[in-house]
């Protein structure tokens, strides 16, 4: 607010040179041409924050997925290509492998950031998280889009509405053709000759300034400058070539009192509120009922353009029927309200690609925390072979579904028609849970044993006395081992 006030007391703070001739609408002059000149000067207007098109996808993060894929996407698109009406399916299959390899093909010094990571929990568990980030950014992605139209959309709104301040809807010069003889409006309307005003009334601040700086039934005296001293009569004015004359002196004026202050909200909020300040301020008649509603000199209650003593627009008609604003100062409210709504959508927006950015740092640190665990052999979940030891030693081969995960100790992966399962090793020493050599060798030894005495089970090879009876060595040492076992699966952390 601070700033504003003083923006409108640099506008407003020429003082009003006395009531002669010369001069006489010199402060309202000013305050029109501050008007038109946010107009001609509306297409430096921009945005406080510069919005990118931003690429439908981020080639960075695209290749953090692929360097993270499963081998099945990587080489042949989880089958993709394995479609009956594909004509080469393998060559289809290498050239998606050949087109993947070349996107994560590292050309320079220093390591690849995208090197393929090999298999592994920790490359799946990366993987998935980072598809999640690549779903986040497709959604940021589509606000970001949104924030950044209605941000241009409200900027081009700004910049039209001060067009239209400056020359009329749809203009983008001065009007001549509303003066001529032939037009429906000619001055009079244009400047609210009556004592009533005008449904017509200068709709836009350069058709006004032509009504202050202009005589209609003689030259004016100088009243805007010394420059503007022109006549633009109401019938005389054949093609308004008169009044377009007048507008090039005018003009040259206006431009030559440009402050050069920013373009911004602010601006245009007090260039609004220093012209409304001065409807009224030149009427010098006593009991002039129109008084508040003109611009320009006036010592009267119309503004018929005498030379010398009526050069004015009068706006009763506007501001006491319908909307009760002039057309032009309600341009430079639409101005503001468009520049602030699209100022504030362009900082959304840079807010959310400001996030977009931050979502490839944290597929980047996603991939490198997949690296580093795989380099160091850290498990990201428990050990599975201590989790499935049944009761007696016993390994369930049946538990493991990938052959990554399949124990090779007592367990093997067999592959057999593209499918494959995890089944105990055959031997006799194999404590896996299935039938076969090793769990018949076990009963053999047992029996050898079962219904000796302690003397002659200790002589025994293979038998050993427990409490009262004789037992099968080795079943007394897997029986401990599934003890230990136990007891280490009650140890593991999650």
């Amino acid at each position: 607010m601070h700033n504003l006030l003083t923006v409108i007391a640099i506008l407003s703070g020429t003082r009003q040179a006395a009531d002669a001739a010369g001069l006489a609408s010199l402060a309202d002059f000013r305050a029109l041409c501050r008007v038109y000149n946010l107009g001609a000067s509306s297409n430096s207007l921009q945005l406080s924050q510069t919005l990118q098109t931003l690429p439908a996808k981020d080639p960075d993060l695209e290749n953090f997925n692929l360097s993270t894929a499963a081998d099945s996407f990587f080489n042949h698109k989880d089958g993709d290509y394995d479609s009956a009406t594909t004509a080469d399916k393998a060559a289809e299959k290498r050239k998606w492998k050949k087109a993947n390899e070349k996107k994560l093909k590292h050309e320079g010094e220093g390591p690849n950031p995208f090197a393929r990571l090999p298999a592994s929990l920790h490359r799946d568990k990366a993987n998935q998280q980072i598809a999640e980030l690549i779903r986040q950014r497709q959604d940021l992605l589509a606000q970001y889009n949104q924030k950044k139209q209605a941000a241009e959309q409200d900027l081009a709104a700004a910049k039209a509405a001060l067009k239209t301040a400056a020359y009329g809807q749809g203009k983008k010069d001065f009007d001549k053709a509303a003066f001529a003889s032939t037009s429906n409006t000619k001055r009079n309307k244009i400047c609210g000759s009556v004592e009533g005003g005008s449904d017509t009334a200068a709709t836009n601040v350069a058709h006004a300034l032509i009504c202050i700086c202009t005589g209609e039934n003689g030259a004016a005296q100088g009243e805007c400058g010394s420059t503007m001293k022109a006549t633009v009569g109401n019938i005389a004015d054949g093609d308004g070539g008169a009044a377009g004359q007048a507008w090039a002196a005018i003009k040259t004026a206006c431009e030559s009192e440009h402050s050069n202050l920013p373009l911004t909200i602010q601006t245009i909020a007090a260039v609004r509120e220093a012209a409304l300040s001065r409807l009224g301020a030149l009427n010098t008649g006593d009991t002039a009922a129109n008084g508040a509603y003109t611009f320009g000199k006036n010592n009267g209650n119309d503004c018929d353009g005498t030379a010398g003593t009526k050069q004015c627009v009068n706006y009763k008609k506007q501001l006491t029927e319908g909307s009760k604003t002039i057309p032009w100062i309600a341009q430079l409210t639409m101005a503001e309200q468009k520049l602030t709504s699209a100022q504030i959508a362009a900082a959304e927006a840079a807010a959310i690609a400001n996030n977009i950015k931050q979502i490839t740092k944290q597929a980047n640190a996603t991939y490198k925390a997949a690296a580093f665990d795989i380099a160091k052999g850290i498990q990201s979940e428990p050990s599975t072979t201590s989790a499935v030891v049944k009761q007696g030693g016993e390994t369930n081969c049946d538990n493991f579904k990938k052959s990554l995960t399949c124990p090779t100790n007592n367990c093997k992966w067999e592959e057999n028609d593209g499918k494959g399962e995890c089944k105990p090793k055959a031997g006799p020493e194999n404590t896996a849970a299935g039938t076969g050599e090793g769990a018949a060798g076990e009963q053999k030894k047992e029996e050898k044993c079962n219904g000796k005495d302690e003397k002659t089970c200790g002589s025994t090879k293979g038998c050993k006395w427990e409490g009262t009876e004789c037992r099968v060595f080795s079943f007394l040492v897997n029986k401990k081992f599934a003890l230990m076992a136990a007891t280490s699966v009650g140890l593991v952390a999650f």
